[in-house]
């Protein structure tokens, strides 16, 4: 036994030390926590691909005031989301991103959330949110159970709302039903304010189209007053991603048709027919979203010439060169947006083009449907060749797919010719995709079927 406890602290000593202590075995959290004391666990979910994750290590992590803190109140433990039971904790915390950061109490219990890159100052803040969090005399699963008995209770939904915000919970249908619950008088409150702007912010996207928008958007001259908080269109296309998202989870038309109610007519990017595009795509309904691709190219998508793209540009390009913020940055960054800015909506075109060929294409069987399509892959390539270096990143790609078109309509030499172009291309601009390319030729030379880019 002393062997054993020997054993665990010295893994709990490099954990301290945010060392990449491999979770391998359920039994490595349960021994830990059970020699833990007083410490918070703090499970750090990070891949080995993740960015972010690897910044967190070297400009955060080894902060020393960070790692004196974490020292004295946590355990950290470094948890690969994609390898062994790594893989069943990240489902059991719902981890969907990463980094995330779970914190968990001496019983295992979840207790704080947070993610994404965080600089120092505010993940010194995020550890403290935690520290605070563990105090709290009701656990967040006991106020889980209570909440049955208080539902109608807003004192109580109040700081409910509160603690599960803290821990980065959906709180989308219960802050709804708790601003409904109030009287006229008490919503616009700051306090009730604050909470909406937190759960509607980029880490939680705890906001839906309801009653707890509908009060920010008649509040949003105050916006500027709260912390944290952005312009109120912020929080309009964070809610309708909300509800659209819910819209596909729930394969409800009731939902996507309130996201197409709220969404202002006249933007060709941001409408009725992309809102449903998106929504039949997550369906996987073959059937719906081409006939409402159709819909779209013959009443908006086909009016748009590449002439009327470069004014569209033009004019964004304008704006963005008399904005303020430009004016004030330094000579560099000028520069830079100067050259990386100038077709920013013709950039837009081709990823919706490509978008909708990439999935019809990989859905489609019938020849007269992939002929239709070829059309429009041929345009997004149009746009590409009016400035093959400016869209660099985007020419390779719409190359490919209409490579792909091509072969399965029967066109092979043209298919083959094309995807060498998008190899080539790639090649120099060092696309990540250059691989993907290369094994849709490897298919082609050997006459194999393709089903998707």
């Amino acid at each position: 036994m002393k062997k054993r406890l020997v054993f665990l602290l010295l893994i709990i000593t490099n954990i301290v030390k945010a060392q990449h202590f491999q979770v391998n075995e359920k039994n490595s959290i349960d021994s830990i926590i059970q020699y833990s004391g007083d410490k918070i666990i703090l499970l750090d979910f990070y891949t080995e691909w993740c960015g972010p994750c690897k910044r967190m290590d070297k400009e955060v992590l080894v902060d020393t005031t960070i790692s004196r803190l974490i020292n004295t109140n946590f355990i950290l433990l470094k948890v690969d989301a994609e390898k062994g039971y790594g893989i069943i904790l990240s489902k059991k915390y719902n981890v969907t991103s990463y980094p995330t950061y779970v914190f968990l109490n001496s019983n295992a219990t979840p207790i704080y959330k947070t993610n994404g890159f965080i600089s120092p100052n505010k993940f010194l803040t995020q550890l403290g949110y935690a520290i605070s969090e563990s105090r709290e005399k009701t656990t967040i699963d006991k106020l889980d159970s209570l909440y049955f008995y208080n539902q109608y209770n807003t004192s109580f939904l109040y700081e409910y709302l509160c603690r599960r915000t803290r821990l980065r919970l959906d709180n989308s249908d219960l802050l709804d039903r708790y601003i409904s619950l109030l009287p006229g008088i008490e919503k616009n409150r700051n306090e009730n304010l604050q909470l909406i702007i937190n759960n509607g912010d980029r880490i939680s996207k705890s906001l839906q189209i309801g009653p707890s928008l509908e009060l920010l958007v008649s509040n949003s001259d105050k916006l500027k007053d709260f912390e944290g908080a952005f312009g109120i269109d912020f929080y309009i296309d964070n809610a309708k991603q909300k509800t659209l998202k819910k819209s596909i989870e729930f394969k409800s038309d009731s939902l996507l048709n309130i996201v197409i109610k709220n969404t202002k007519a006249g933007d060709i990017f941001d409408n009725e027919y992309t809102i449903k595009l998106e929504y039949f795509s997550n369906l996987n309904d073959i059937k719906s979203y081409l006939k409402c691709v159709n819909e779209f190219f013959d009443s908006s998508l086909a009016k748009y010439t590449i002439n009327k793209m470069a004014i569209m540009d033009s004019i964004v390009y304008a704006k963005i060169l008399s904005s303020d913020d430009f004016k004030n940055a330094p000579e560099e960054e000028q520069k830079e947006v100067r050259s990386e800015y100038k077709r920013t909506q013709s950039v837009r075109f081709i990823r919706l083009y490509n978008s909708i060929n990439d999935y019809l294409v990989k859905n489609l069987i019938d020849k007269n449907d992939l002929l239709k399509i070829k059309k429009w892959a041929q345009f997004s390539l149009q746009i590409c060749k009016v400035d093959t270096l400016y869209f660099r990143f985007l020419y390779p790609h719409s190359l490919n797919t209409y490579a792909v078109i091509l072969y399965k309509i029967g066109q092979k030499k043209d298919a083959i010719s094309h995807l060498k172009q998008a190899i080539l291309f790639g090649s120099k601009v060092e696309s990540d995709d250059v691989k993907v390319y290369k094994s849709q030729l490897n298919k082609m030379l050997s006459n194999k079927s393709i089903l998707s880019w």
